[in-house]
């Protein structure tokens, strides 16, 4: 009986030999954390998470004044004449005839330096419906850039009464 007492020992301590070996490798091996770490003494949770705070709403003068550029002399973009887009439009007329791609339009309205940045999408769109439309149904270009005319004067002129 005193072996058999013995032996239930060693079991014992062979069993709680591999359980202690057994959490050393899981920890080591797999290392999941299933409770949160206890905060210590000296640290507290935050009764509330910190408000972000807004950025001040700048005027379009000030969005200006407060870039980094050195050049002082840049002035915003002028509106676009009807004249002035008289010609560009012949021009986008020209590329159509010459069976130019899209993508050569593209580059040629944002690279054409008498386009405004603000125009830009405007011409894009122009372009792609003139591109939509088969190059055998187009007017004579005299014809296009006359009916051209007449819808910018009508829009200028929708413009200054509205102001």
């Amino acid at each position: 009986m005193k072996s058999f007492g013995k032996f239930l020992l060693l079991l014992a301590f062979i069993g709680a030999l591999i359980l202690i070996s057994w959490k050393l490798l899981d920890s080591s091996l797999f290392d999941t954390e299933e409770d949160p770490p206890a905060l210590t003494s000296s640290q507290t949770l935050p009764s509330e998470a910190p408000k972000p705070v807004e950025p001040p709403t700048l005027s379009s003068d000030d969005v200006y004044s407060s870039t980094s550029a050195d050049d002082s002399n840049i002035a915003p973009s002028p509106n676009l004449t009807c004249e002035a887009a008289d010609e560009i439009v012949g021009q986008l007329y020209d590329l159509r005839i010459a069976d130019k791609t899209e993508e050569d339009v593209a580059g040629f309205i944002t690279n054409d330096d008498n386009i405004p940045d603000e125009q830009v999408d405007s011409f894009l769109n122009f372009a792609k419906s003139l591109w939509a439309t088969p190059k055998d149904q187009l007017v004579a270009r005299d014809a296009f850039i006359q009916q051209f005319m007449q819808q910018c004067r009508g829009i200028e002129q929708e413009n200054q009464s509205a102001q």
